[in-house]
């Protein structure tokens, strides 16, 4: 029997380089990009003890720790929204002389059902 593992903040996804079909699995706002969506297990895991995906796409890996700038926002994350605090954060890291090593990840924090106004969204990048 597969165990079940509570819902974990944030999900992040960000942008793959390559195109795909629209028949691909994940899509974001009707665009004809690849994107990468991530999971956060909880601690109480290792690779070793999560359980098996039921589907080959799905891998399960250990992301090194790294230093990221953030901005956070609220509200629903549309590709306007993630857009323009993407455009801010990048505007400041460069006046700060951070330098951005990757692009952009967005992470989200609440589910569709939480109203917009509580809802949790960052926009983050890895720095040096």
């Amino acid at each position: 029997m597969a165990a079940n593992i509570a819902m974990t903040a944030p999900v992040t996804q960000f942008q793959k380089g390559e195109k795909i079909a629209m028949t691909a699995p994940v899509m974001q706002s009707g665009t004809q990009n690849h994107w990468v969506v991530q999971f956060m297990m909880p601690a109480k895991y290792t690779l070793e003890t999560l359980p098996k995906p039921q589907d080959s796409r799905i891998t399960i890996r250990r992301i090194p720790g790294r230093k990221v700038a953030t901005i956070q926002f609220s509200g629903v994350a549309t590709e306007r929204a993630t857009g323009e605090n993407e455009k801010t954060l990048r505007s400041y890291l460069n006046q700060q002389g951070i330098t951005i090593t990757d692009k952009a990840v967005y992470a989200y924090y609440d589910g569709p059902s939480t109203l917009p106004m509580f809802r949790r969204n960052e926009v983050m990048f890895n720095v040096t």
